[in-house]
């Protein structure tokens, strides 16, 4: 509904002011405009007067000075200092920065434990990251190992001596392929359970973990499918594709596809009824593609959602996988207009990083929890920060180590709001930072800026604002005309997708209890 409000004016004609160092102005190509606040996400939207008034008070200048002064200008104008745009001085969008900063030093603790259970795997997948961090730079006979039971309680009890008590936790099962290694699985979530009951028997405000098992799938039967509804163990299974994309690079030993042992696999888990996701690693050979294969995986596999993982060229040996920054932000995009078409959650670079910040005005604070909240463990004991830092591990649990031993330094400060580069970048709150190591392998430092990461954000959220414009209603829009959408209109962008109010802040799955017997999507 455009805005006609009876306003009375904050400020005189006659006190100087100016456009807050946050308002980013937009322009559609034709005669639309959207001022955009980067800390408080609000949007308003309007014509040339907008505009106009934008311009006038790029610095301080006075309401009385501005040559258009008529009943819509006045009340624009005094919709932009109601909101923030328009600002005495910037001592208010000061305070609201450092207090972003000061909620994202909140975020520095572990929530996630990541389990790389064995470095044995099934598959022989052309792009793995698993066998180029660790296998290219030690000896190969390491992927025959495998976690034990000793490394593996040694694990959950340094993870649990770790984590805040009422703080949400996750454990993720990770390889090689973890299924190669089922024995260990098992162990480590009755062995977790226990732990935490006996904990929430003391403290009622304890927060149990949650389980998470990624998978390639094809060693999944009836046995593992109940144990994992049971456990209430969330599987993502993944695939690259239709038939012909995924069996070109995730293949056998024997160099045979895989697609039909996969499929088979998740129909499998779907007859226990109970929430699966998929998962996508995206790369040259499938980025064309990606729009499609949501629409084929919606329809086809129907999961509670799917991740992307995008890959990086963590070598910097010139990786034949990376996919262009640009077709990837445009790719990513048309999936989630797919995606809300169906209803179909995309985790992490699409949905929790930029779609909801956007649309719930909640600012991305941290975007992974490979960025010091994490807790990895390989095989033989060895702690990383992720697996991209898993060759250079030299700190094992054995050594009763402190989280600084294999955290590297600094990197809990790997967020938009502790980067200078940030700060006057539109697209902070709907952002995350991207990946630390691609930063330093760059620019030698992940201090530095994930360019690539960049430019998708800030491509996505100049496709959010458009995209709230064209879901508004706008009968009588005019050049003079502003329209500010309310909470109601922002959650139009979802289309179909269901979002809960209350979601976890992690990377796979939204807010969700795999007990249920039913579940929805929509």
């Amino acid at each position: 509904m455009i805005v006609t409000l009876q306003l009375k004016f904050m400020y005189s004609d006659k006190r100087k002011l100016k456009n807050s160092n946050y308002s980013f102005l937009f322009n559609d190509g034709k005669e639309n405009y959207a001022l955009y606040h980067s800390l408080s996400c609000n949007v308003i939207y309007g014509g040339k007067l907008l505009k106009k008034i934008f311009t006038h008070f790029l610095d301080y200048s006075a309401y009385k000075d501005l040559l258009v002064k008529n009943k819509r200008s006045k009340e624009l104008f005094e919709a932009l200092c109601k909101h923030g745009f328009i600002l005495e001085n910037g001592s208010k969008d000061e305070n609201t920065f450092n207090d972003l900063r000061q909620e994202t030093r909140k975020k520095f603790f572990i929530k996630t434990l990541y389990l790389s259970i064995t470095y044995k795997c099934n598959f022989r997948c052309k792009y793995c990251i698993s066998n180029n961090s660790v296998a290219l730079d030690k000896n190969k006979s390491i992927l025959s190992i495998s976690m034990t039971e000793k490394v593996a309680k040694a694990a959950a009890d340094f993870y649990l001596k770790k984590v805040r008590e009422d703080g949400d936790k996750e454990v993720v099962f990770y390889g090689g392929e973890p299924l190669l290694n089922f024995k260990v699985i098992k162990f480590l979530v009755e062995y977790i359970n226990k732990k935490e009951q006996s904990r929430i028997l003391r403290n009622k405000r304890y927060k149990k973990s949650r389980y998470i098992l990624c998978t390639n799938g094809t060693l999944i039967n009836n046995k593992i499918a109940l144990f994992l509804k049971e456990k209430n163990i969330y599987p993502t299974v993944t695939f690259d594709g239709d038939k012909d994309t995924h069996n070109k690079v995730r293949i056998c030993a024997n160099k045979k596809g895989t697609y039909r042992d996969v499929l088979k696999s998740y129909k499998i888990l779907e007859k226990f009824d109970f929430p699966i996701g998929v998962t996508l690693t995206l790369g040259k050979h499938n980025i064309n593609q990606l729009p499609g294969f949501v629409k084929l995986f919606a329809q086809k596999l129907n999961p509670f959602t799917m991740a992307t993982n995008i890959m990086v060229d963590y070598d910097g040996g010139g990786n034949e996988y990376v996919c262009n920054g640009n077709i990837l932000a445009d790719n990513l995009i048309k999936a989630f207009k797919v995606a809300r078409g169906e209803g179909l959650y995309l985790v992490k670079y699409i949905m929790d990083n930029r779609v909801k910040p956007f649309v719930q005005k909640d600012p991305r604070l941290k975007g992974c929890t490979g960025t010091g909240s994490r807790i990895m463990v390989l095989p033989d004991g060895s702690l990383s920060a992720c697996m991209v830092y898993a060759k250079s591990s030299k700190t094992k649990l054995e050594d009763n180590p402190n989280l600084e031993d294999f955290i590297p330094n600094g990197i809990k400060y790997y967020s938009p709001f502790f980067k200078n580069e940030c700060k006057s970048c539109f697209a902070i709150s709907c952002c995350g930072g991207g990946c630390p190591k691609n930063a330093e392998i760059k620019h030698g430092t992940f201090f530095s800026l994930d360019n690539d990461y960049c430019l998708q954000s800030k491509k996505f959220l100049e496709w959010l604002i458009w995209d709230l414009f064209n879901l508004l209603d706008k009968p009588h829009w005019s050049s003079e005309s502003f329209l500010i959408p309310n909470d109601q209109d922002r959650r139009k962008i979802y289309g179909k997708i269901k979002v809960f109010e209350n979601p976890l802040d992690f990377q796979y799955t939204p807010n969700i209890e795999c007990n249920e017997k039913k579940y929805s999507k929509n």
